[in-house]
Parts: C-alpha cells; structure tokens; sequence
C-alpha cells in the first residue's frame, strides 16, 4: 500500500505498509530416497503413521533402520512494515527528507489458524523504530 499527499509543490508526504501473514501445518512426513528418480512416488519414503509418535511437542520416527526426533515444525509469520518519509525541497534541488521506519515481526512455532487471527495479532507486535534524517544540497 502506498498513499502520496503533496501538501505543496515543495513539501510531500509518502507512506508505504506492507503487512505479512503466513502459517504452515505440516503432516505425512517422508524421507528422500531416490531424488532423481522420474517417478514421483520413487522419490520419497512416506513413513507410515505407525512409525511416528508425538510426545512432549516431539515428533518421533522409528523404522527399521532409523531413529530419531525433531520439533513440531508447524509455525505462524507475522510481519508488518512500514515507512513515512515527509520530503521538503528547501531551496531548488535541495531536498531535506525526514524518515519513519516501523518494523513489527515475529515466528511463533506453532501454528495459528485462520488469516483474521494472525492480522489482529499482527498489531500487538514487538516493534523496532527506525528514525532517519537525510540532507541534500
């Protein structure tokens, strides 16, 4: 989103947002087996829901060959960023800008259902502030 106001032909007002949202579940876990395979299914094995466990937030495989654990890699993203900038041309081709940046992120490692939810949340996160100063003459 970007809105433009020129308040005179020497002084203007940009604002730029860009909010981010993104969530990933994750479920029928495989392993690579043959990559370069032309057939797709040859590519992959698809561990069968009787070798995987979940316990204490952990997945756990176990087969024949192999055993091992990793963390629910389910997850939420949210971002949103945005810049002011007033620019005011003091004398002709003399330029004094004046910048806001306002950066709000953050990674849940779960995962949070629904566009709307993760909006609202977008809102309430932490932000860093970022101010700038920038003289041209």
């Amino acid at each position: 989103m970007k809105v433009q106001v020129n308040v005179t032909p020497d002084i203007s007002i940009q604002y730029y947002a860009s909010p981010f949202t993104s969530t990933g579940t994750f479920r029928d876990f495989k392993k690579a087996a043959d990559t370069q395979s032309r057939t797709y299914a040859d590519r992959f094995y698809a561990y069968a829901p009787s070798e995987i466990t979940w316990s204490d937030n952990l997945y756990t495989i176990t087969t024949e060959t192999d055993r091992f654990s990793f963390a629910n890699p389910d997850f939420s993203f949210n971002e949103f960023r945005s810049n002011l900038v007033a620019r005011w041309e003091y004398l002709p081709g003399s330029t004094l800008y004046f910048v806001w940046e306002l950066r709000m992120s953050n990674r849940d490692n779960h995962f949070i259902s629904g566009w709307g939810n993760n909006l609202d949340r977008m809102f309430g996160l932490p932000s860093v502030n970022t101010f700038m100063i920038k003289l041209n003459y």
